[in-house]
């Protein structure tokens, strides 16, 4: 199944709005990056790197759920959240300000 990339800056406004006064449960940073998928792109159109991970059916790995990375910048301590969970958030708040019940 194809995904649409998300829009790096949209991303990084979910993450802003949902890590803003949030400390690493591991070092108590307060620092977070969202990886892209080419680093040579970061001048132009980035994107965030989706990790694929394999939903069992079956017995079989058919399907699989696109999550965005967050990751501390002083130990690496990653965080995933549902690609789809971060795209419903970003359609419900299109101007930047988040509806408190759906925050």
């Amino acid at each position: 199944m194809a995904f649409e990339p998300l829009n790096m800056e949209e991303v990084k406004r979910f993450f802003q709005h949902h890590f803003e006064g949030k400390r690493c449960p591991i070092c108590d940073g307060q620092e977070f990056f969202v990886d892209i998928d080419d680093p040579p792109k970061k001048a132009q159109r980035a994107e965030p790197a989706l990790v694929h991970v394999p939903i069992p059916a079956g017995g079989h790995y058919t399907s699989y759920m696109p999550l965005v990375a967050v990751a501390c910048n002083n130990c690496g301590h990653l965080d995933l959240f549902a690609m789809g969970a971060v795209r419903l958030w970003l359609e419900k708040n299109p101007d930047g300000r988040a509806d408190p019940v759906s925050a």
